[in-house]
């Protein structure tokens, strides 16, 4: 079964790289992105790509420095709610160059978190959710 989990995140990581990333936000220095495409919807929830591309390298005790990060997050549409999947870290801009650190989480080990109506979570949770 981890030799099946672990191809299905090969083949989502792969087509992530050619996704076609769609701006919507920009806010400290830092840009997201979504890719409506990469949508995958059950019931009230939905799960799509999201990118962050810093103008900075960030870092963060514990973790490599990166410049980009790709997330897979799950939205529920109903309570206006998120929580992450899966994240990988690039050193370079736009999700690429080396990954430099990268977390898969335990399917349902997130806990929800609301979306705040101001944040940049808003805004993704409508293209998730449209």
């Amino acid at each position: 079964m981890k030799k099946v989990y672990a191809a299905l995140l090969l083949i989502a990581i792969s087509s992530v790289a050619i996704a076609d990333w769609v701006k919507v936000d920009y806010k400290n220095r830092q840009t997201t992105y979504v890719d409506p495409v990469s949508t995958i919807k059950s019931g009230n929830t939905v799960k799509m790509w999201v990118l962050t591309d810093y103008e900075y390298v960030v870092t963060f005790e514990g973790l490599n420095p990166y410049s980009s990060m790709k997330e897979f997050i799950e939205y529920d549409c109903w309570q206006r709610q998120e929580r992450e999947i899966y994240y990988v870290t690039f050193s370079g801009s736009m999700g690429r160059g080396q990954s430099t650190n990268s977390l898969t989480v335990p399917n349902g080990a997130d806990p929800w978190k609301p979306i705040d109506p101001q944040s940049v979570s808003s805004v993704m949770l409508k293209v998730a959710c449209k």
